[in-house]
């Protein structure tokens, strides 16, 4: 997780071994692959822009009633 960030969700481009449960890609729309805070959660036969959009209500929901501001970097492949 890069410095200054208080969560990470990125998608991962990665050549898995066949038969992972990671298999899939950032352009592969219904079996993509994240690492959410250090941990790899795979999405397989889930739409990629609705778990993203799931996440950022959730992270919505984390934080805003918080006194201080914030910012997301929201940028899906679809």
């Amino acid at each position: 997780m890069p410095a200054g960030w208080t969560d990470w969700m990125v998608s991962l481009q990665k050549r898995w071994p066949a038969g992972s449960p990671y298999r899939g890609g950032t352009y592969n729309y219904f079996a993509f692959t994240q690492n959410i805070n250090h941990t790899v959660v795979p999405h397989r036969g889930k739409y990629s822009s609705n778990v993203i959009g799931t996440e950022v209500r959730g992270l919505i929901s984390k934080y805003h009633r918080s006194s201080k501001p914030f910012f997301m970097w929201v940028t899906p492949v679809a």
